[in-house]
């Protein structure tokens, strides 16, 4: 009878020990597991774009109804690198609908465009295309209007957003 009972005993001592085992293996797994799953979501998680609004100048040298090119430096850090790079915009200045901020590239391949006064449009010169003074194109290849940019006017400075990738938003 005693050997029933060691064998009960050291069956149920057993049983404890690989629980034991199993329960601290999974505890250690999921302690060093944790923090590396976090390390590996982290940037999927995060916000991807930082954005950052660049000051284009009072809001007074901007005449009604003439759309202008404004230019205007900001800093800008990627991780460790920080440089300061060179910012351009259209800007539409109306009274019924305030500014109108455009980015600086055609939306067909992505060249500069200009204001040509004469027509009163802005106008590609790679490939033909032109835009209204709305950004609504008018002719040639472009797929769609300009890229329209947020903007703000504060304490009578143009503001545009801008995000940390480069683009504008």
């Amino acid at each position: 009878m005693h050997t029933n009972v060691n064998q009960a005993w050291e069956s149920s001592r057993r049983r404890f020990l690989v629980w034991a085992v199993g329960g601290l293996s999974t505890l250690g797994a999921a302690l060093v597991g944790m923090p590396v799953l976090g390390m590996l979501l982290a940037p999927a998680l995060q916000q991807r774009h930082k954005e950052t609004w660049v000051d284009f100048g009072p809001v007074d040298a901007i005449p009604f109804g003439v759309p202008r090119m404004l230019t205007a430096t900001a800093r800008q850090r990627d991780g460790w690198y920080d440089q300061t790079v060179r910012r351009a915009v259209w800007v539409v200045r109306s009274e019924q609908a305030g500014l109108t901020v455009f980015g600086p590239r055609c939306t067909h391949l992505g060249c500069a465009y200009r204001w040509d006064a004469g027509r009163n449009q802005f106008a590609c010169p790679c490939h033909g295309g032109t835009y209204a003074i709305t950004g609504e194109v008018t002719g040639g290849p472009p797929p769609h209007g300009l890229h329209k940019l947020a903007a703000k006017i504060e304490q009578g400075t143009v503001r545009v957003r801008f995000v940390s990738n480069g683009a504008a938003s």
